[in-house]
């Protein structure tokens, strides 16, 4: 799933990522790796993201 809109079961749902962690935030987005998260985890999901790529890229082997 693309979209970063919350399906309609997912409405009122708590955030996933600050729930794991004792918050009780309401989700506002969806993340498509994560699921259902508020604005302020959706950021930093995305930061998250790409530093992953970034990192990733720096460790694979180059072509010869």
């Amino acid at each position: 799933m693309n979209s970063i809109e919350l399906s309609e079961d997912q409405v009122g749902c708590l955030c996933l990522v600050c729930d794991a962690v004792g918050e009780a935030r309401v989700s506002k987005l969806l993340d498509p790796d994560l699921g259902p998260v508020c604005h302020e985890c959706f950021n930093h999901c995305q930061l998250a993201t790409v530093e992953l790529l970034w990192q990733c890229a720096a460790i694979s082997p180059s072509k010869p």
